[in-house]
């Protein structure tokens, strides 16, 4: 899984061992929970995207979204506290925990319809992009994409062009940004690091990139602009967002403007 998504990682896996906990509750203490319920809501997604991409397994996800609706700011409701020999002593139980065990189901209804009308159009998205053959980008004038290298240089006009370079580990991992066709670093006009406290980089890509490219593709380029072995298609998720940008922007300048990096 992509490290930029530790973050979420984190989020679903201390979930999980809550739920894990208190499997078998009914209504579970919201105090219990290792995060907002929005927080664990926005990792979920992130991660269904992920494995959407990847072709892995979801249903864990799915259910695990849905079951926050079990959290309720109420004590703790097992299946076992509903259960007593004594009938009458039953309806009194189930009379006193029904407001909050029908306002639980409830949630978890609305939540489960939420993430599976989300997983629909992000499956959609994600074929309209595998069928679809887009015309090559040819204003990109030179790249590297093979799991070594990931840069490319976009021409906007032979006067105005810039390159970009990604690079996913190291002291100085993020992306880097320099006028021209070469990485030169007097020539550099935007860097977004990976370890920047403020998180900038990653927010651009959840918050910008992700809902309005979707979760990644390819892009077709010139396979003999290039000297590395992977030709004619630039599919790294970081190089496609950025080059998706550069698609959508009228110049240099506008480019540095989505990115709000200008």
């Amino acid at each position: 899984m992509p490290e930029e998504f530790k973050k979420e990682i984190k989020i679903i896996n201390k979930y999980g061992a809550v739920l894990k906990k208190f499997a078998g509750y009914m209504v579970i203490n919201e105090k219990h929970l290792p995060y907002k319920k929005k927080d664990i809501q926005e990792a979920t997604k992130m991660m269904l995207v992920q494995y959407l991409v990847a072709n892995q397994n979801y249903d864990i996800l799915i259910t695990g979204y849905s079951q926050l609706g079990s959290f309720q700011k109420y004590q703790n409701v097992s299946s076992d506290d509903m259960l007593d020999p004594d009938p009458k002593k039953y309806l009194i139980k189930s009379k006193k925990h029904k407001k909050i065990l029908d306002k639980a189901n409830q949630e978890q209804d609305k939540l489960y319809k939420e993430i599976n009308l989300l997983t629909k159009v992000l499956k959609e998205q994600i074929k309209k992009k595998l069928k679809s053959k887009t015309d090559m980008e040819k204003r990109v004038t030179a790249y590297a994409d093979d799991g070594n290298e990931a840069w490319f240089t976009f021409q906007y006009s032979p006067k105005d062009v810039f390159t970009l370079s990604f690079s996913g580990a190291g002291d100085d991992a993020g992306v880097w940004i320099v006028k021209g066709g070469t990485l030169i670093a007097k020539n550099t006009i935007c860097f977004l690091l990976r370890n920047d406290p403020k998180q900038k980089l990653q927010k651009l890509i959840k918050k910008k990139f992700m809902p309005k490219y979707g979760a990644g593709g390819s892009i077709n380029v010139d396979p003999k602009k290039t000297n590395s072995s992977v030709k004619g298609k630039i599919s790294n998720t970081v190089l496609y967002y950025f080059l998706k940008t550069a698609q959508d922007s009228k110049n240099t300048k506008d480019y540095l403007k989505n990115i709000n990096s200008s």
